[in-house]
């Protein structure tokens, strides 16, 4: 998250900005009429979160089990497993667009953690790579199509040529971009 949310109000001692971005985000949605996703997305936000906590229980009785605990969960493992267990089954009674919207903010989250993780400099080597690859792969499908080894049936010459000199450019700027992103100097 970023830290302009994390900031915690002095007096108050909770998040207010969070509270605002998301009492934002909550009104637009309300004033759109997708209430219905509000609330779907809202409890599916507190069943990740009840899941994470219970996986998070059987995780630190595992690796750390000498920590004090004021409050052991009862009949341990059962509990935090039929915990997730319940996540599981409440999960399918969410609406499937919300369910893909929460799928999709996961991987998200998951690439930006991995991005953090990982550092600048190899994400940015990373995407030259990708970058170059994709710039030949693209100029060897306008190679193909200027010499006819694709034929697009239906299309006239001229849409052909004006796609050859297009797939042309963008192989161009893709090579261009991974060589930046490989040879660039960090700062």
């Amino acid at each position: 998250m970023p830290k302009a949310l994390c900031k915690v109000h002095k007096r108050f001692c909770t998040p207010n900005v969070a509270i605002i971005v998301g009492t934002i985000f909550t009104v637009i949605f309300a004033a759109t009429g997708l209430v219905n996703f509000v609330v779907y997305a809202v409890n599916l936000g507190f069943i990740i979160g009840f899941s994470i906590v219970n996986l998070s229980v059987i995780r630190l009785r595992k690796r750390a089990p000498h920590l004090k605990r004021p409050f052991k969960a009862p009949l341990y493992p059962l509990t935090p497993i039929a915990g997730i267990a319940a996540s599981i089954f409440l999960a399918l009674f969410i609406e499937p667009s919300v369910l893909i919207l929460g799928l999709e903010l996961i991987i998200v989250a998951l690439l930006v953690y991995y991005i953090r993780m990982v550092g600048h400099h190899r994400i940015r080597i990373a995407f030259g790579g990708i970058s170059l690859g994709l710039g030949a792969f693209v100029a060897f499908v306008a190679y193909l199509l200027g010499t006819n080894s694709i034929v697009l049936q239906g299309v006239s010459s001229e849409t052909v040529t004006l796609v050859f000199y297009f797939l042309l450019f963008v192989s161009i700027i893709q090579v261009l971009a991974g060589i930046l992103n490989l040879f660039a100097s960090d700062r």
